[in-house]
């Protein structure tokens, strides 16, 4: 423009922002609208001459910097990042800033960033519509698509006419290829439209597509005619043709075709050729003349990926794969980053049964973007049998994003987020724990009448705690009636079950002893249930029925920690310590971190059977790598340190202990061994004689004074 509709533009606008200076809304509305009209140098002018007379002002540095980001160039993002900045220092609890801040980022691919400064401005406003908009945008980058869907509809209610929010959220419901939903908000959309936004004709374009996988050509030919008022390119127009064919309306796909040559003079003399082609039902002969003519369009003039991508579609629909890869290829050459043409070629790559070419193409379409469920559902097959199973969690996650109606799909998660969360060491427990509840839910809404879905549910919620996990056990039983596993998990849970402040059991032992016995009936071979049938034996007092249930349970399962643990118990309580000892060996091989299973295990081992002292030295130095502070642990573990004639790493293990439980006279009569074996006589008198005060009467005090007498000293 030039320099006096400039300065009248200025002028204008300023009158406009003035009425309400303080009005975010109101600066961002012209801002916005000053970039659709090719003027965003208005706007920038203004605020810039504001911010040289105002530099600190946050409201002033915001608006500039919005103005940069609605430019959206490299440059003006990076302005518009310190300008908000700026805003904030001075500001920190400007919504407004924090909502721009955080859509800059997102623009600039910093999206952990982005995530931060958006969920700040809502939790300042839990009303401000842009950043619930900006948040639906985050996650949509993210495939997270129920997330995305969710901020939308957030936006949506707080700023009900905004056209963005319509329609970006008709683009997500059209990806998930819910035509009706997507339907919905374009014409929602519409209704909000400015005049001069080219979205509009986007809009009418999507609208004409969902006709078009209807496969109501009329109507889809009305809405594109509808868009051509506000844009006119031939992107569209290959984007419906390809559909059509994929509806097998090869018709209407040429028509559409033709629409699109239109409008590339390089073709212009020979669109004419395809409109005998068109104009009736077209048969198999005239799609291959279809071909043909096309073919001698690309001979001329071959760089056209669009062109080459349609058709090397219709030559794979004629069942010539060996051309329909060709030009596939090339179409791939001329466009390396379109995913649907990955996606066809490596559909062709399938047929010609190249499938590691097949699957390189499947990954690139999905690693590129909005990937078909086809191409989605090959991929999870293929890292499933590869094993790859970070990937195989990502592309299923993308799946069921796009559609989550896949049952078999949710319940496969589910078991894997389950047993990642059950992996030791894993920091994300919870969160994969929940990810598995979710899954396992959904596969069991999906699929109402399948037991092992329901029964997955119900394990799920019994590890939780939560009392509808025995309603869900349940309906697995209603469900199928032959599962061992269903009684078992409700026996288990109604043995585990508490409630209230003092944890008290909550179901009769009869009522848990009738569904094992009846699992057991069911599955003799089921160790679960001979654990538990083990434990309601124990708590009825009959001892050798519970020592049998778990004798049996590790015959089934040897890597059953917990019934070891039993039988452990039960054998030293049997006056059986080298049963015991045994049976805690097995215990902490199978468990690591047991720290009091460890400590009993080296305590009968030292006691009873000495001369494996080695193996509870190496159980004892396990205890202390998860409890460095455990005094029993020390004392035991200075005492292998003395077998091993490591004077001095005894000595230090004692002092440790002592500093925990210092008036333990095991423990001083233990140093005072350890100094005396050391050389170390003087401090060693003045262990046992710490002994004695502390065990005058006792056989550590004995044996003390016993020691001083020898040394020659007075006791």
């Amino acid at each position: 423009m030039d320099k006096k509709a400039f300065e009248k533009a200025v002028k204008r606008y300023r009158k406009t922002v003035r009425k309400d200076e303080k009005n975010l809304e109101l600066h961002r509305r012209m801002i916005e609208s000053a970039y659709r009209a090719n003027s965003i140098s208005v706007p920038l002018y203004i605020y810039q001459e504001s911010y040289k007379k105002h530099p600190n002002h946050p409201i002033v540095l915001y608006v500039l910097g919005y103005t940069h980001l609605t430019k959206g160039t490299e440059e003006s993002l990076t302005a518009a990042e310190n300008y908000l900045k700026q805003a904030l220092e001075n500001e920190p609890n400007l919504v407004d800033a924090h909502a721009a801040l955080g859509r800059c980022y997102l623009k600039q691919g910093q999206k952990e960033l982005a995530l931060e400064e958006l969920e700040a401005s809502i939790r300042l406003d839990h009303k401000f519509a842009p950043a619930y908009l900006d948040l639906a945008r985050y996650y949509s980058s993210e495939r997270s698509y129920q997330k995305a869907i969710s901020n939308y509809k957030e936006s949506l209610k707080l700023d009900e006419k905004s056209f963005e929010g319509h329609f970006e959220l008709g683009e997500i419901y059209f990806d998930m290829k819910d035509y009706a939903s997507a339907e919905g908000e374009f014409l929602k959309a519409l209704t909000y439209a400015r005049s001069e936004d080219e979205k509009v004709a986007k809009a009418y374009y999507k609208l004409g597509q969902i006709r078009a996988w209807q496969n109501r050509p009329e109507e889809a030919i009305d809405f594109y005619k509808k868009g051509k008022r506000y844009a006119s390119n031939p992107a569209p127009r290959y984007k419906l043709a390809n559909i059509f064919l994929d509806v097998d309306n090869i018709q209407y796909a040429i028509r559409s075709l033709q629409s699109a040559l239109a409008l590339d003079p390089r073709y212009a003399d020979e669109v004419g050729k395809l409109k005998d082609l068109s104009s009736n039902e077209v048969k198999d002969a005239s799609a291959v003349e279809t071909a043909n003519i096309i073919k001698e369009m690309l001979v001329k003039n071959p760089n056209n990926s669009q062109l080459q991508y349609f058709v090397g579609k219709l030559q794979l629909k004629l069942g010539d794969t060996t051309s329909a890869k060709e030009h596939l290829e090339k179409a791939k050459e001329l466009a390396p980053s379109d995913e649907e043409i990955r996606a066809q070629l490596g559909e062709v790559y399938e047929r010609e049964n190249e499938p590691e070419k097949a699957t390189e193409e499947y990954k690139q379409a999905a690693e590129l973007g909005k990937a078909q469920l086809p191409v989605l559902l090959h991929l999870a097959d293929t890292y499933r049998k590869e094993g790859d199973e970070a990937k195989f969690i990502e592309t299923v996650e993308q799946i069921l994003a796009i559609d989550p109606k896949h049952p078999d799909l949710q319940f496969e998660l589910a078991v894997i987020y389950e047993r990642k969360a059950n992996e030791e060491d894993r920091k994300n427990t919870d969160y994969l724990f929940a990810k598995a509840v979710e899954r396992a839910h959904q596969a069991a809404m999906l699929a109402p009448n399948n037991g092992k879905y329901r029964l997955k549910l119900a394990d799920l919620y019994a590890k939780q705690g939560k009392l509808k996990a025995l309603k869900t056990y349940e309906e697995a039983i209603a469900l199928a009636p032959n599962s061992a596993e269903a009684y078992a998990g409700r026996a288990a849970f109604m043995l585990n079950y508490r409630f209230g402040a003092q944890k008290a059991l909550l179901y009769d032992p009869e009522d848990i002893l009738a569904d094992l016995k009846k699992a057991i009936q069911l599955d003799p071979n089921l160790a679960g249930a001979h654990y538990s049938l083990g434990i309601i034996y124990d708590r009825m007092g009959s001892i050798d029925k519970a020592i049998s249930e778990f004798e049996t349970t590790v015959k089934l399962d040897e890597t059953n920690y917990k019934a070891y643990l039993y039988l452990a118990e039960k054998y030293a309580n049997g006056n059986e310590p080298m049963k015991a000892i045994d049976a805690f060996a097995k215990a902490i091989k199978y468990d690591r971190n047991n720290v009091e299973a460890l400590k009993d295990f080296a305590f009968l081992t030292l006691k009873y059977n000495e001369a494996k002292w080695r193996d509870a030295k190496a159980a004892l130095k396990r205890a202390l790598e998860i409890n460095a502070d455990d005094p029993e642990a020390l004392m035991n573990y200075g005492y292998t340190l003395y077998l091993d004639r490591d004077f001095a790493g005894a000595i230090e293990n004692y002092l440790h202990a002592l500093r925990f439980d210092p008036n333990s006279a095991q423990l001083h009569y233990n140093l005072a061994l350890a100094y005396d074996a050391n050389g170390q006589k003087t401090v060693a008198l003045q262990e046992w004689r710490k002994v004695v005060d502390l065990d005058p009467d006792g056989r550590f005090g004995m044996t003390a004074l016993e020691r001083i007498v020898a040394l020659g000293e007075k006791p």
